[in-house]
């Protein structure tokens, strides 16, 4: 599932500063626009496995993606993994966990 046109990502890190980036339209994922706009995000695999880049979804909708990791419980309370998951607003706050 993809949006039409960018979208304005801001991520909350467990020490509770913030840092916004934009995710273009033709991004592969949340992570890899992170990153391609300097943004400090835990990461390993990149592969949808490792679950370090785990965030939960506070304002706005975000597609997870294809990924079998989280569990159903973990989806229906937001979570996503940043390297498989793309915005579906215009807008998305998410928080990484401690």
């Amino acid at each position: 599932m993809r949006r039409a046109g960018p979208a304005r990502v801001t991520i909350v890190h467990p020490s509770g500063r913030e840092e916004a980036f934009n995710v273009p339209e033709d991004a592969r994922s949340i992570l890899d626009a992170g990153l391609d706009a300097g943004v400090a995000m835990p990461y390993s695999c990149c592969a949808g496995i490792c679950t370090s880049c785990r965030a939960q979804v506070l304002a706005g909708r975000a597609d997870p993606g294809e990924q079998d990791v989280l569990t159903p419980e973990e989806l229906q309370s937001g979570f996503i993994l940043c390297c498989q998951a793309l915005p579906l607003s215009d807008t998305v706050r998410l928080r990484f966990a401690p």
